[in-house]
């Protein structure tokens, strides 16, 4: 199997590959910024951390956790509901300024 694939299948599981995970977050680390939604129940906040942090939380990847002031979930942060729009749109302005300057 590549290695690539080894590093695709390590981050599906905190069970599998955790030494090669870790190992390759630690060289790429500052290469990562991620964004966990404090609501996401099919990947919250804890499984981003853990994953992306390591089994001791001491890789440096930049995780932030964002909760919306609105209702939302993993398949529909950003709702099309009138009633939040205005909360809606300042929330994606925040995640793709975020993104925005993590790749400036």
């Amino acid at each position: 199997m590549p290695i690539e694939n080894s590093h695709f299948q390590s981050l599906i599981s905190l069970d599998h590959y955790k030494d090669l995970r870790e190992k390759r977050l630690n060289q790429i680390h500052d290469r990562i910024s991620a964004i966990a939604l404090a609501k996401d129940e099919v990947i919250p906040p804890s499984g981003v951390a853990n994953n992306l942090l390591g089994r001791l939380q001491g890789i440096k990847t930049k995780v932030d956790v964002l909760d919306f002031e609105y209702p939302y979930n993993h398949v529909t942060p950003f709702p099309l509901l009138e009633k939040f729009k205005s909360q809606v749109d300042n929330s994606f302005n925040q995640v793709m300024e975020k993104a925005a300057a993590f790749l400036y």
